[in-house]
Order: C-alpha cells, then sequence, then structure tokens
C-alpha cells in the first residue's frame, strides 16, 4: 500500500514540526513534535470529494484537542509531486506541507 508522507518543515530535526502520513486505504497518521515534552499524535480517516478533504480522527493522543470521531472539512488548495495544501477554516489560513522523499 502506498504511502505519502508530508512534513510542515523541511528541517524535521527541530522542532516545532508536524508530520502528515498518507495512506491510499483512506487512512492518515499525523504527529505534532513541539519543544519540550509535548507530543501529539492521532490516526483516522480521510475521504476527498469535490475537492474537499474531511477528515475523522479514529484515535488521538489528546482527545481533549482532537476528540475520537470529530471531523473536519479541509478545502484542497494544491497537490502535486512536492506539495500539499489546504484550506483549514478553523485557522482561518492556508496550511503547506511538503513531500518528503519516499524511504
Amino acid at each position: 500500500m502506498e504511502k505519502i508522507e508530508y512534513s510542515s518543515r523541511v528541517d524535521t530535526n527541530v522542532p516545532p514540526y508536524s508530520r502528515l502520513l498518507i495512506s491510499a486505504d483512506g487512512t492518515y497518521e499525523f504527529r505534532v513534535n513541539t519543544r519540550g515534552s509535548n507530543h501529539f499524535y492521532y490516526t483516522g480517516k480521510w475521504l476527498v470529494t469535490n475537492g474537499e478533504m474531511r477528515v475523522t480522527a479514529m484515535t488521538s493522543s489528546h482527545p481533549d484537542a482532537v476528540p475520537v470521531g470529530s471531523t473536519d472539512q479541509l478545502k484542497v488548495t494544491s497537490v502535486d509531486s512536492k506539495e500539499f495544501s489546504w484550506f483549514y477554516p478553523n485557522f482561518g489560513q492556508t496550511i503547506y506541507y511538503k513531500r518528503l522523499a519516499a524511504r
């Protein structure tokens, strides 16, 4: 199964950064590493319809912030071989992730 990994930063050795791993089977993993001991991890399902990506959290290391079963509707703004971006209405901004090289 193909998995594509994206990062919010090119230098993933310096926090804070986040990684998004999207699988062809409609699942995802999302990790946020911050300075100190705050690390977050979520998994879920995704589906793209009419340019919008619906994500549903299935597991959450911080259910107070991202409850299991919660959903978000994201407007996909760009997808190509180097970048994936979407408009996130909760933040009111476009989020950009760079595709990492396959391992």
